[in-house]
């Protein structure tokens, strides 16, 4: 790992800690600096089997979604091997599958249900600020240029961008469902974050790694 590798993972860690005991200054820097990942997630996963719910639910509201119910939960989080990014990065993606997977269930069985689901989540004074703060931060220009990069990869390397880097499924999995053999896929992976790293010095792309 490189030094700036393991600056920007100290810093994640002290934010994450900071953003626990209620310090809006780091909630703000986590969720500017995590949400175009999530926002790529969201996505890719809008366009594939769960497209029919891109017609109720765009990647924004499912982005403030997973923020809302995973801001309150970041107490839960350990760092692994010193880094908590991996951990956080992973949590997150998890949130959303989570997320999606519920809203597929609710489409299924009735239309109106989300609005009330949305309102119920919102019911917590701590979820409800933090729907704000993530409100607001979406609409950040850092947050849109570090959206587009992501947007300027073709689409198999943004697919492998969502599925290893962010949801860090294994390789193997990934080789078997987009059919390529496990090498070419780690090869396509880590190309696709130099690309991103050469364009984003210094943003999360620094701290994902293709060893974890």
């Amino acid at each position: 790992m490189t030094p700036v590798g393991q600056d920007l993972h100290a810093l994640t860690t002290l934010r994450v800690r900071e953003a626990v005991r209620g310090d809006s200054a780091s909630t703000a820097w986590l969720v500017e600096r995590f949400t175009p990942l999530l926002l790529a997630q969201a996505s890719h996963r809008l366009r594939g089997p769960l497209a029919a719910l891109a017609r109720t639910h765009s990647a924004e509201d499912l982005v403030q979604d997973v923020w809302v119910r995973a801001l309150p939960r970041l107490d839960g989080l350990a760092a692994r091997d010193g880094r908590m990014t991996p951990v956080l990065v992973r949590f997150l993606a998890t949130t959303m599958l989570h997320r999606l997977n519920s809203l597929a269930q609710t489409h299924l069985r009735a239309d109106g249900a989300r609005r009330q689901d949305s309102l119920d989540a919102a019911a917590d004074d701590r979820m409800a600020e933090s729907a704000r703060i993530v409100t607001e931060l979406a609409a950040r220009e850092r947050v849109d240029v570090v959206r587009r990069a992501i947007e300027s990869l073709d689409d198999d390397d943004r697919a492998l961008v969502v599925l290893r880097g962010i949801e860090r499924n294994p390789v193997a999995e990934i080789a078997l469902l987009l059919g390529e053999k496990p090498n070419t896929i780690t090869v396509r992976y880590r190309r696709a974050l130099d690309r991103l790293r050469e364009r984003l010095p210094g943003s999360v792309f620094e701290e994902l790694q293709d060893d974890e």
